[in-house]
């Protein structure tokens, strides 16, 4: 008889996606820092989102993309650098990593993720 492996919950001849293939396929970590994110960090984005862009506590992608789409129009000072930095990683996380059956929001709770990039790096 074959061992079972209990932590398995999948029917025979079935694939399950693990850990280790999400870091093999994507680059990412699975060994660092764990993602717990408190709420709020609207103001990380130098500018308030007005109540109409939010569904929810998502943020509507289409207002990151007007506010957020030209760097070279602004500024080139580092605060708006970094300002425009969380804008485009918090598209890519609502857009293509973990992205809703719309593609077209990103929860806000992944903002205060984004406060210090230096830490940024280091989570799984």
């Amino acid at each position: 008889m074959e061992a079972r492996d209990p932590y398995v919950s999948h029917a025979p001849g079935e694939c399950v996606i693990t850990l280790q293939d999400i870091a093999i396929q994507m680059g990412l970590r699975i060994d660092g820092r764990p993602v717990i994110a408190p709420t709020g960090g609207e103001d990380l984005l130098g500018i308030r989102p007005p109540s109409f862009t939010f569904m929810g506590s998502s943020l509507k992608l289409i207002w990151l993309d007007e506010h957020f789409s030209h760097v070279g129009l602004h500024n080139k000072n580092s605060i708006q650098l970094t300002c425009f930095t969380r804008a485009y990683i918090l598209r890519l996380i609502g857009g293509f990593m973990l992205a809703d059956h719309s593609s077209s929001r990103v929860p806000v709770r992944y903002l205060p993720l984004l406060e210090d990039l230096e830490i940024t790096g280091q989570y799984s």
